[in-house]
């Protein structure tokens, strides 16, 4: 029974994470453009592809074919991003389910502006809880408001909450640097937090709010 969808956006594979939490058996994978060549190398069982194909060549888009049941091909000139497109796929034939996307930060900074963003999109309002960015450096999730437990993540020392709208009081609790009652007019991020023990707790009463999880970037 599918759990989860993972979609794997066109960042190259040295920026995923580590997806071993992750039982595969239950986990539905839809690639977006180059990130089906990508998933496909590293031996994923590609459910869906979507996006214009334009940087694939012509025999890797054949290959794609014969892997690859269902193959939704948009005109590359078009409104929606083929991250967009792909969540959409998602909502679309796993409706309800997490959507975790990977290769979608890292490299050009407006192709991860739109990833960050897209979620605040009112057609996507009802997968705000649902949607969550991962590389191998953060965890991206996002909130409606309301009052929340943040467990940490073992592989992550820091811990930051974004602001990505105007935000009415929010309190940031079992944190090093705890919040009472702030209201924000405009985004923000309270970056280089921790948590003091396994969780820690946020509530806010109005706006849309992220958390991050995070290292510092290393490299191999």
């Amino acid at each position: 029974m599918i759990q989860q969808v993972v979609i794997v956006s066109g960042g190259v594979p040295s920026r995923w994470p580590d997806l071993s939490e992750l039982d595969m058996n239950q986990t539905a994978i839809i690639g977006v453009d180059r990130g089906v060549r990508f998933a496909l190398e590293a031996g994923f069982n590609v459910d869906i592809a979507v996006g214009d194909f334009d940087s694939l060549t012509t025999d890797e888009f054949q290959n794609m074919t014969k892997e690859i049941s269902i193959i939704k091909t948009s005109v590359p000139e078009k409104d929606d991003t083929d991250t967009e497109l792909g969540v959409l796929m998602a909502m679309e034939h796993y409706p309800g389910l997490p959507v975790i996307i990977i290769g979608g930060t890292g490299g050009r900074i407006d192709h991860f502006l739109c990833n960050l963003w897209f979620p605040l999109q009112p057609r996507f309002s009802k997968m705000i809880p649902l949607i969550h960015l991962w590389d191998k450096w953060n965890k991206v999730s996002y909130f409606h408001p309301g009052d929340y437990e943040i467990l940490k993540d073992p592989l992550f020392d820091y811990l930051a909450f974004v602001c990505f709208t105007p935000v009415t009081g929010l309190y940031l609790r079992e944190v090093k640097y705890p919040l009472n009652d702030v209201t924000l007019y405009h985004p923000m991020s309270y970056a280089s937090n921790e948590f003091l023990t396994e969780k820690a707790n946020f509530s806010f009463h109005s706006g849309i709010m992220g958390v991050i999880q995070s290292m510092d970037e290393t490299f191999e």
